[in-house]
């Protein structure tokens, strides 16, 4: 299949906190599994997603989760079961396509065997033929592993999914196992309630009372979280009735609510693998940081994944055969623009992701043999190197490496689980390692920022102890 023909199909990955459909690596569609159903009108992805506690008797968010044909419990004319509303999505995300007349889709381990013929049951019906059916972890995992054991984690809207993964002559998915209750919902509903106590008890005010002051705060969730992953504390604001209540909420005390969350999926690590984290995962504060040396993967990494082993993935044929192994990809081919680099900003549900921790390894040897390189612990810029600390530094293209904010700082630096985290501050344009920055990102060793022409900054170790005897 030559490189165009594999452009002109587009690649979907089903995954209910936020399907994507993508061209070549490139994700043109994201629709969060979301329908809202009104007398009407039916509002379908984002939109739902942003009626969804405006109208929650009319709001559906289960049906890949719970992918049947069992009668709703509220039949409407449209809708009988969730394979109708499954349906719905698939032939709205179509359209959003460009309607093309074929696409590959990628799914993920915890849908049952009959919940696939299910689906395939429903691409019968779409307005589009399938021509590749393909396990979305041994995806991820083909473009971008070396030889090993490893366990894919990820996370979807009501579940969290762990994907035994070995990589050798093929790579190979060797066993699923399903966390029931510790998908995103639930990580979002712990979030609120801290949000809501906290407002309660500093302002006064409960957004969970009136439901457009609840809709405003699941609509803000996503974005405090991913200030939480890097800030030691953020500012929630939400302005109701022409009131605007604030509060500050502070990093470790939300730790402490999702920890929870983070147990119960940590709690199925198996310490013989090594660990690959997708970004939905990575982005929630403080889970990555409770990892040994994991690998963290780009979003686009599936499509990566696919795009690679397309001739083993595509089939001509009527019949799909579900890929749950692939031939490894080449050494030469894999690439860390499989492992997540700089961050992209999204939508509001598919936050920015930030970039491996300088002891993620894109080919990890051996656990016992692996070797974890040193965390940066200065920033050295003209000459000076400046101590990495829980508090910001800020950079500037005009000025020196200072402690305190200034107008003129395009981003900033901080200690955040003992890795540095580099934030943008500002309008102007950040450099890292030749590529833009878009929000954040964490930052290793040896990276190289710019905020200006001639303002340059290098990461660096200091290395203790390390000199004549005296």
């Amino acid at each position: 299949m030559t490189a165009q023909a594999a452009m002109d199909i587009p690649f979907i990955e089903i995954n209910d906190a936020e399907l994507r459909v993508a061209r070549g690596s490139e994700i043109v569609v994201r629709s969060p599994a979301y329908i809202v159903v009104s007398d009407h009108t039916v509002q379908i992805g984002e939109q739902a997603r942003q009626q969804a506690h405006l109208h929650p008797q009319k709001m559906y968010n289960r049906f890949w989760n719970s992918l049947n044909q069992n009668d709703l419990q509220t039949v409407t004319r449209q809708f009988r079961h969730n394979a109708d509303l499954a349906f719905a999505q698939l032939v709205d995300i179509h359209k959003q396509a460009g309607m093309p007349d074929e696409m590959v889709f990628s799914v993920p381990g915890s849908l049952s065997a009959d919940q696939l013929s299910l689906l395939l049951g429903i691409v019968e019906a779409c307005p589009f033929r399938a021509v590749g059916l393909v396990d979305s972890a041994v995806a991820a995992a083909s473009a971008v592993a070396g030889q090993g054991n490893y366990q894919h984690l990820d996370i979807e809207l009501h579940r969290a999914v762990m994907t035994g993964i070995d990589v050798d002559e093929e790579v190979v998915r060797d066993g699923v196992e399903i966390i029931d209750q510790t998908g995103l919902a639930d990580i979002y509903d712990t979030a609120a309630e801290l949000i809501a106590d906290t407002m309660i008890r500093q302002c006064r005010f409960d957004p969970q009372r009136q439901a457009e002051s609840e809709q405003a705060l699941y609509d803000q969730l996503p974005h405090c979280l991913d200030e939480l992953a890097t800030a030691r504390e953020t500012i929630f604001e939400i302005r109701f009735q022409g009131t605007q209540h604030q509060v500050r909420i502070e990093r470790e005390t939300m730790l402490e609510r999702l920890s929870r969350h983070y147990d119960a999926i940590l709690k199925g690590l198996d310490p013989a693998r090594s660990c690959m984290v997708t970004d939905r995962l990575a982005r929630l504060p403080g889970f990555a940081g409770r990892l040994p040396a994991p690998i963290l993967l780009d979003e686009s990494c599936v499509f990566q994944g696919i795009l690679q082993h397309l001739e083993e993935v595509h089939t001509d044929g009527p019949a799909l055969n579900y890929v749950t192994r692939l031939t490894p990809a080449p050494a030469q081919q894999q690439s860390m623009s499989g492992v997540s680099g700089a961050a992209t900003g999204q939508s509001a549900m598919a936050r920015p992701a930030a970039s491996q921790p300088p002891s993620a390894e894109l080919h990890p040897p051996a656990a016992e043999e692996r070797e974890v390189p040193p965390t940066a612990s200065h920033l050295l810029h003209n000459h000076s190197a400046y101590a990495l600390s829980d508090g910001p530094v800020y950079l500037s293209p005009d000025g020196p490496v200072s402690p305190a904010h200034r107008d003129s700082a395009s981003c900033s630096v901080a200690m955040v689980d003992g890795l540095p985290v580099l934030r943008r501050e500002g309008d102007g344009q950040v450099i890292v390692n030749g590529e833009r920055l878009d929000t954040m990102r964490k930052l290793a060793t040896g990276d190289r920022i710019e905020t200006g022409s001639d303002s340059f900054f290098t990461l660096i170790t200091v290395v203790p102890n390390h000199g004549p005897a005296q």
